[in-house]
């Protein structure tokens, strides 16, 4: 994998900001559930709607690390503390 060009570091981060953006959404999901359980009532079976989004979430850590793993140093793309950090817990 020598030799990045623009093209793919573009592709590259929209697909790391992907991962990102989905982590984010299932934590939302669960920090409100968690939290605030009335605010999403509409939800009959709050379980299997709660490891939805658990699930959600160990997708998207899944892909970001093996992401970062894989093609971090190939994007010349150096890992923030919190990149760091999550790759630490997988």
């Amino acid at each position: 994998m020598e030799g990045v060009d623009k093209l793919g570091t573009h592709y590259y981060k929209a697909l790391k900001d992907k991962y990102i953006a989905q982590r984010s959404s299932a934590m939302a999901s669960l920090e409100t559930f968690f939290q605030n359980p009335v605010a999403v009532a509409e939800h009959g079976d709050f379980i299997e709607t709660m490891d939805k989004q658990v699930s959600e979430l160990v997708e998207a850590d899944d892909k970001l690390r093996i992401l970062q793993l894989v093609f971090d140093e190939w994007a010349g793309m150096p890992l923030s503390k919190g990149d760091i950090d999550s790759l630490k817990r997988g």
